[in-house]
């Protein structure tokens, strides 16, 4: 992240703060997170913590596994010399394109046809899980474009 720039203390803070045993509801309160990024933050590990299995599968396949492939080959095209410019996050985006779209995104759908099987009340759960990791998803992609829209930092190395 820091290759093309991105602020990495509020991240960093985030970490040690939680090393330390801080809630991480109270830890991005006090570094005082956008909205968009603590409710994805809080989903996901609410979900992760407090979820039935087949819930932290539908979360974590539809906000993650599914998307990360397109996502991250989009991103990829931004940059006419991406890999000349940025080769360290260049080779990050590229792998995950790989790892999740040719192993962990197709084992995550497979995972979560198999954990709901055909129990009805399972496929609730999942819908449930799914919409909200992807209204979360949105909310947070949506922010980190505009945030990029307004701020030179990264953007005036894309395109």
């Amino acid at each position: 992240m820091e290759e093309i720039g991105a602020h990495t203390q509020v991240v960093r803070s985030f970490m040690q703060k939680i090393d330390r045993g801080e809630q991480w509801s109270i830890a991005l309160k006090e570094l005082e997170v956008p909205p968009s990024i603590t409710d994805f933050v809080e989903g996901t590990l609410n979900c992760a913590i407090h979820g039935s299995v087949v819930e932290v599968a539908a979360y974590l396949f539809f906000v993650r596994e599914d998307i990360i492939p397109d996502m991250f080959e989009r991103l990829l095209k931004l940059w006419d010399h991406g890999a000349v410019e940025v080769p360290y996050f260049a080779y990050y985006l590229k792998r995950h394109i790989e790892l999740d779209g040719d192993s962990h995104g197709p084992w995550a759908r497979e995972m979560l046809i198999t954990l709901a099987g055909q129990d009805e009340s399972n496929w609730r759960q999942a819908t449930r899980a799914a919409e909200l990791a992807i209204t979360s998803g949105i909310k947070l992609w949506d922010s980190v474009r505009a945030h990029l829209n307004k701020g030179p930092t990264v953007q005036h190395r894309i395109g």
